[in-house]
C-alpha cells in the first residue's frame, strides 16, 4: 500500500498536477492534509516504525503556494 502511494506522489509531482491549483481544489483532490498554513499544505506519504516507538523514517508531500494562493511547488521532504 505504501509503494504504490510514493509512486503515485512521483507521478502526482513529475506530471505538474497540482501547479495552479488553489488550496480548496488541493484539498478536493487530495483529503485533508496531515498539518497547514498559509503557504503550505503537509501530507504523510510513508511513516516506517520499527521496535521503537519512534519512526524509522517518515517521507511527506509538501505543496507550496505562492502570494495568489495557487500550487508553485511540491516536492517530497524525507
Amino acid at each position: 500500500m505504501t509503494d504504490f502511494r510514493e509512486k503515485m506522489v512521483d507521478d502526482l509531482i513529475q506530471s505538474d498536477t497540482l501547479i495552479g491549483m488553489n488550496t480548496e481544489q488541493v484539498v478536493e483532490l487530495l483529503g485533508k492534509p496531515k498539518s497547514e498554513n498559509k503557504t503550505e499544505l503537509n501530507y504523510l506519504i510513508r511513516e516506517k516504525y520499527g521496535t521503537d516507538i519512534d519512526p524509522e523514517y517518515i517521507s511527506n508531500l509538501i505543496i507550496e503556494f505562492d502570494k495568489e494562493g495557487q500550487v508553485r511547488n511540491c516536492r517530497i521532504e524525507k
